[in-house]
């Protein structure tokens, strides 16, 4: 996984075209890449009594941002205007959830860390899905007869839906699989979180191979 996005991070500054959205994929893939780094390093140290602070900590910085990331890119690529004004209403109202759950003496706040985290993730990733759906319907609605290889935003949107609805269960399930010991548990990391996040990476990076603009 580690790999894969630094692979999409080296394709991004080398190949990728220059501008906003390019710049704000570029940090949501740096930061998720130094937080990636870091909670490895926890895990083999003796830090591992603050483990469940720094899931939540990591795992609310890296869903904000991966959701402003990719909704600014969606932004520009929906044609619906509709569509557009709910997701930046969905985009505003994602970022006062996570205010609002980051706070400690919030009365929203969730006793266990894995889990508000979880939650979280989940709603980013449903926000994401809306999107997702939409793009395919204008896509092949107005769009019918195109060469989808050279496409840059095929290639985001098709790495980031499958990754999102993929890993949704895997957010809903996997506290419960580990408080439980599931025997394979490790194999459901693999299938549901690690392959779909990196599939997106390298769907990333042949997006930024394609050097045109991400939302053509």
């Amino acid at each position: 996984m580690m790999l894969c996005e630094m692979t999409a991070i080296i394709s991004c500054i080398l190949f990728a075209r220059k501008d906003k959205t390019t710049l704000f994929f570029l940090v949501y893939l740096i930061v998720d890449f130094s937080v990636l780094i870091l909670y490895c390093f926890s895990i083999s140290s003796a830090y591992l009594s603050n483990l469940e602070n720094l899931f939540f900590i990591s795992n609310t910085i890296i869903s904000l941002l991966e959701l402003l990331a990719y909704y600014h890119f969606f932004l520009y690529l929906i044609r619906d205007r509709t569509v557009v004004k709910i997701m930046k209403l969905l985009r505003t109202m994602f970022v006062i959830n996570i205010i609002i759950f980051a706070i400690p003496e919030s009365s929203f706040q969730i006793t266990h860390n894995y889990y508000t985290s979880s939650i979280l993730t989940v709603i980013e990733f449903l926000l994401l899905l809306l999107p997702c759906f939409v793009y395919f319907y204008e896509l092949f609605k107005i769009d019918p007869i195109i060469n989808l290889s050279k496409r840059p935003s095929f290639w985001i949107v098709t790495g980031v839906f499958f990754y999102t609805l993929i890993s949704i269960p895997y957010y809903l399930l996997s506290r419960f699989v580990y408080d439980n010991d599931y025997e394979y548990r490790h194999i459901l990391d693999l299938v549901l979180y690690y392959a779909p996040i990196s599939i997106s990476f390298i769907f990333l990076t042949k997006a930024f191979l394609c050097k045109k603009i991400l939302t053509t």
